[in-house]
């Protein structure tokens, strides 16, 4: 029996889910700047307040603003170059930031239809301050403009092939097992992106839920997110060692491994596999983890 041919781009229509619309300010600082204004723990992302934030960027006095976001960027990335039809799901603020958010996806071909905005409301901004190589962002999301759970609907997925999440869905409560749900019952396909290390560690029991729940087909992280991902799949706080068999059920798992943690292959025809292993054990049938290695790495967007 031959096997069915492959969707071309053309064909593919992919949902994205922003958990709050976001503007990200970017600075280039040198080392004690870095810390003077984030503390020693750099190279993640962590939440502020806006007040935290509009001091680091009077603080830098100079940066750039461009629409950002995990799941915007992967969204408007395929749009652009690959030509896939892209929608995005979210909300943002009635302000100046979310007018900018929704004109730059809405340039880059994304169709925003399922962007809710929320009148009165401030859309999100981070603030990323890049130093030596690595990203340490500050993110200012209000409580009020933020995706809900309740605010989900079986047509933001309708006609999909695939469902790109980020971990960051974990900051809305309930967000990322019901996005989960409406794709598994349409059939649409689950891609999950870990984020950062700072979701892995505060959230890790919330992951391991969705992901053995099965409904998640393909996980992506960097090498320091994978750490936590495997600690998550043992059932064991982050900061353990991985176990050596995993409870994700059927679940691929593709490591970007890299000097810099918070730096991701600027294209994927210059990634190689370096090694891939099947562990079966436990509740795990397959768990697959390709590992690519690359020389050369260019800063990507948040």
């Amino acid at each position: 029996m031959s096997m069915p041919a492959p969707e071309s781009d053309a064909c593919l229509r992919v949902a994205v889910i922003q958990v709050s619309a976001l503007v990200d300010h970017v600075a280039s600082v040198d080392k004690g700047t870095l810390h003077r204004l984030a503390g020693l723990e750099v190279a993640g992302s962590k939440r502020c307040g806006l007040d935290e934030l509009q001091d680091i960027l009077a603080s830098v006095g100079h940066f750039e603003s461009k629409a950002g976001g995990s799941a915007s960027n992967v969204g408007r990335a395929l749009a652009t170059g690959f030509g896939v039809a892209v929608q995005l799901v979210g909300t943002r603020g009635g302000d100046e930031w979310g007018a900018m958010y929704a004109g730059a996806m809405q340039r880059a071909g994304v169709n925003t239809e399922r962007v809710r905005v929320l009148q009165g409301g401030s859309t999100g901004r981070s603030a990323i301050l890049t130093c030596e190589g690595e990203r340490t962002m500050r993110t200012f999301m209000d409580p009020g403009v933020t995706t809900r759970a309740g605010s989900l609907a079986p047509s933001d997925v309708a006609g999909c092939s695939w469902l790109f999440l980020s971990a960051y869905c974990l900051y809305s409560e309930g967000l990322l097992p019901r996005a989960v749900q409406l794709a598994n019952e349409a059939g649409v396909k689950v891609v999950l992106d870990l984020a950062s290390y700072e979701v892995v560690r505060t959230y890790h029991e919330q992951l391991l839920e969705v992901l053995e729940g099965g409904g998640v087909h393909f996980c992506v992280c960097n090498e320091t997110s994978s750490d936590g991902a495997q600690a998550v799949a043992a059932k064991t706080p982050p900061h353990s060692p991985p176990a050596s068999q995993s409870r994700a059920h059927g679940l691929a798992h593709v490591r970007l491994l890299a000097a810099a943690s918070s730096r991701v292959p600027s294209s994927a025809s210059r990634l190689r596999p370096a090694s891939t292993h099947l562990e079966a054990g436990g509740k795990a049938n397959k768990f697959v983890n390709v590992r690519y290695r690359t020389s050369s790495f260019d800063q990507a967007d948040s």
